[in-house]
């Protein structure tokens, strides 16, 4: 190759890797080889048997055939209710405050009652099914003021997603809701609790800013995972707003109050 050529050549070369760096290239992306991660296929289910039912609850098989083409089988407990693309109940987040005094401080609620399938008593936030044709929010205010006998102002859902709750033993979903409580409302001046038949159960007012983990750590009833998990993440979002300071003042047990004003622990 003569020289005038070979110096064409180079220069021709180095005009393409400048434009292909002008336009956001890399110059050896010819060289380099795109790592690509291999599709999977999604587990196909292939038959569904139902090993015994009550009226509430059914254990199923799945047979299936799994990512790598493998059969295999899963078993679960369903809801007799269930209905495919729909939450099965609501989890409420009570916010109660006096709506007049823009500044008062915000408690929430929280519910104790004994769960027979953990055997022992349980510390959880407001929750229960949703009825047919009812939508999450009613769900939520009806199932508020059932449980702790407050009336609720507004309901907000979060997000359009369903929840799972315990997704590799049973097929229930969820979703979180929000509830407005006005303390101001003489429906909330002294509430009282209608819940269902067998459902023995206490509700107890607690200030957000107590130390609501310290507070069930401290307590002989088991607390329910979603409700630890809020916990948690808001003194974490309390903590990183306050640049590393002490979020939340340790509260001892008998610092709580139930809905008549009186000490209670959790």
């Amino acid at each position: 190759m003569s020289g005038k050529r070979a110096a064409h050549n180079a220069s021709s070369t180095t005009d393409d890797q400048q434009r292909r760096t002008e336009a956001g290239g890399n110059s050896n992306d010819e060289e380099t080889p795109q790592r690509q991660t291999p599709k999977r296929n999604r587990p196909r289910i292939d038959a569904i048997k139902t090993v015994g039912a009550t009226k509430w609850l059914a254990l199923e098989t799945i047979e299936y055939t799994d990512e790598e083409n493998k059969p295999r089988k899963w078993d679960l407990a369903t809801r007799t209710t269930k209905t495919a693309g729909t939450p099965d109940c609501v989890v409420i987040i009570p916010l109660l405050r006096h709506f007049s005094q823009p500044n008062s401080p915000t408690e929430t609620i929280l519910v104790e009652q004994f769960r027979m399938p953990v055997r022992s008593g349980c510390v959880e936030f407001p929750a229960g099914l949703i009825d047919g044709g009812e939508s999450v929010e009613d769900a939520a205010l009806r199932e508020l003021q059932e449980e702790t006998g407050y009336v609720g102002h507004r309901a907000t859902s979060f997000g359009s997603r369903e929840l799972a709750n315990s997704p590799g033993m049973v097929n229930e979903t969820c979703k979180a809701v929000i509830v407005h409580v006005d303390l101001d409302d003489v429906r909330n001046q002294n509430p009282i609790s209608n819940p269902d038949d067998g459902e023995i159960l206490t509700a107890k007012r607690v200030p957000l800013k107590l130390g609501l983990t310290s507070i069930m750590e401290s307590g002989t009833n088991m607390p329910i995972s979603l409700l630890y998990f809020f916990s948690l993440g808001f003194e974490l979002g309390l903590a990183l707003s306050s640049s590393n300071q002490p979020a939340t003042a340790e509260a001892s047990v008998g610092s709580l109050q139930d809905e008549v004003g009186k000490p209670a622990g959790v």
